[in-house]
């Protein structure tokens, strides 16, 4: 099986947008991943559509479809509420079902008088973006992968890593930004990228900002661990032999604080998109550049939610994670509207078009296929994977060396506002990322400071963007100082062995001492030390409460405590 050749999985999760917004217009077609006829993607051309606004006025789109602006001047509303409205209507109220979804409701949280209201249900036009346009051609599009729940950008990133929000169907209150500044994002069963450290499989993180970047806010990631890298050594890191992670994970930069993403390269809609173009073809020309990982590789480039854009698919039932998370307002049984994704490798024919239904946990199934990793929840267990399009026993030789410069940026025409502040809560937008610079500043201070640092986040809560900005410049600043630093090698507790990792500090060198009042506390802070999630802890736990092997909630079996045996995955030479 050709899925067996991929020895390294890369995956770029942009921003906000939606599949129409992005290809609707495009009339690429291509050869069907699945019968094999050729087909063209469930796009708009040809094709009328009517939304609704506020006032339950219907508005015809096909006018407007193809003059989508380059930038915008203030982010489309897309949490869970927005949501609903833009798929079920404006005056919906009820539950998120079948026969509640019409996909009238995107202008429903715009007034009628607003000039830019028809930003949430324009285009791209033909030929503007090269650089996705030139993938999509060549290796596959998928038509109908959908964002894993309907709401904004953290809970659906976290489906991505953990194929669950943990519950979280917004992005994170103030009340969660305390609370979880310190004990990172706590999954009952884990992440992938835990799973993948138990099986000492590599994988490494590569970011544009240690501290703007959602995640160092996962249990026992560090901002400061070797697996996290800076992405300026991206190409650098591919032409080592051999080139050692096998899932890589790329965080753009989102510029969040200090440029309400003015100066981003996500594609969030505030940002330019073609600096996010640009960062599509540095990372594909690296990896390609590198024929030793490029050979064998596969690289996912797809949107982490719709950013409140229009699509006109309704977006189908799921099983929810059943890892006993829960929201009120939410049962996580419906994935989100469709986002653009295209799946690039030598190892997939050219010009294909996928309708197989994915959604972000659909990276972690073929991973678990790939890796023989146990399923994280129901979501993942369920979830399709990519394996089937892998179908070429050697590598194509005509895979492009090189893709064409994106288009040269518009200059704006108006300013971008300040960000949305509101009294008694941090903007929604850039709360996750006032989360992650708390998170980072309990590494750079240590256990004794967390209590300070939890008041110093509440009280930024109702403040203005400036003062914002000089707390996340402040912990910018601290971390850089750090970023290099030789970590000391941490000191287990007597008695207290981390499943062989105990040797191992992925922390830098200025955390402060600590003294553990007892034993059980003393192996969680251990485990902080050494960047050991807290489902990593547990399954630790039980292990040696069990004897020489245990089992973690979901029945996956964990190593021997202490031993160093590699997997066949890890072992095998890679390039």
């Amino acid at each position: 099986m050709a899925l067996n050749d991929v020895q390294h999985f890369f995956v770029l999760m942009l921003e906000n947008r939606s599949f129409d917004h992005i290809f609707g217009l495009s009339g690429i077609s291509g050869i069907s991943a699945t019968t094999g006829q050729r087909v063209g993607v469930d796009g708009l051309i040809g094709k009328r559509f009517f939304v609704k606004n506020r006032s339950g006025e219907l508005v015809q789109i096909d006018r407007n479809i193809n003059r989508a602006l380059n930038r915008l001047t203030r982010d489309i509303p897309h949490e869970l509420g927005d949501v609903k409205r833009q798929l079920c209507g404006p005056s919906h109220h009820g539950p998120y079902s079948d026969r509640n979804i019409t996909m009238d409701g995107f202008i429903a949280d715009r007034d009628g008088t607003d000039p830019t209201m028809e930003d949430a249900v324009r285009c791209v036009g033909p030929g503007h973006l090269r650089v996705l346009t030139s993938l999509a051609k060549e290796f596959v599009i998928c038509d109908r992968w959908f964002s894993s729940m309907p709401g904004p950008t953290f809970p659906n990133r976290m489906f991505a890593h953990a194929a669950t929000s943990g519950g979280i169907a917004d992005s994170p209150s103030h009340g969660q930004i305390a609370l979880r500044t310190i004990d990172g994002y706590d999954f009952r069963n884990g992440h992938i990228f835990g799973r993948l450290r138990q099986k000492r499989i590599p994988w490494a993180i590569f970011v544009h900002d240690r501290v703007e970047n959602m995640s160092v806010l996962l249990d026992g990631i560090s901002a400061f661990g070797a697996e996290m890298k800076e992405f300026s050594q991206f190409a650098w890191e591919l032409q080592k032999r051999p080139f050692l992670p096998r899932y890589v994970f790329i965080e753009p930069r989102y510029d969040a604080i200090l440029g309400d993403f003015s100066r981003g390269n996500s594609m969030h809609p505030i940002s330019d998109m073609m600096n996010a173009e640009a960062l599509v073809k540095d990372v594909y020309e690296a990896i390609r550049a590198s024929p030793h990982v490029w050979q064998r590789s596969a690289l996912i480039v797809v949107f982490d939610e719709h950013g409140g854009f229009f699509d006109h698919v309704p977006p189908p039932a799921a099983p929810a994670p059943g890892d006993g998370s829960a929201n009120g307002a939410f049962d996580f049984k419906r994935l989100g509207p469709r986002v653009p994704a295209v799946i690039i490798s030598p190892l997939i024919p050219k010009n294909r078009v996928d309708s197989t239904v994915y959604d972000h946990t659909s990276i972690l199934k073929t991973l678990a296929l790939r890796f023989g990793l146990a399923h994280l929840t129901e979501r993942d267990a369920s979830a399709n994977a990519l394996e089937h399009l892998f179908t070429l026993s050697s590598a194509r030789r005509d895979t492009p060396e090189t893709l064409p410069d994106p288009l040269a940026p518009r200059p704006r025409s108006r300013s971008v506002p300040e960000m949305a502040v509101g009294a008694g809560h941090l903007g929604a937008p850039v709360g996750p990322f006032v989360l992650a610079a708390a998170a980072v500043n309990a590494e750079l201070k240590g256990p004794d400071a967390w209590g300070s640092i939890k008041d110093e986040v509440r009280s930024l809560d109702g403040r203005s963007q400036d003062d914002v900005a000089d707390y996340v410049t402040r912990v910018r600043s601290d971390a850089s100082l750090t970023v290099g630093a030789t970590a000391p090698r941490a000191t287990p507790i007597r008695g207290v062995d981390f499943g062989g990792m105990g040797d191992v500090s992925m922390f830098a060198a200025r955390i402060e001492g600590f003294t553990p009042r007892d034993e059980v506390e003393g192996r969680h802070v251990e485990a902080w030390r050494l960047g050991i999630s807290q489902a990593e802890l547990r399954a630790i736990e039980a292990l040696r409460g069990e004897g020489e092997q245990g089992r973690h909630e979901d029945g996956t079996r964990v190593a021997q405590a202490g031993g160093d045996q590699e997997t066949s995955e890890a072992r095998e030479e890679v390039g």
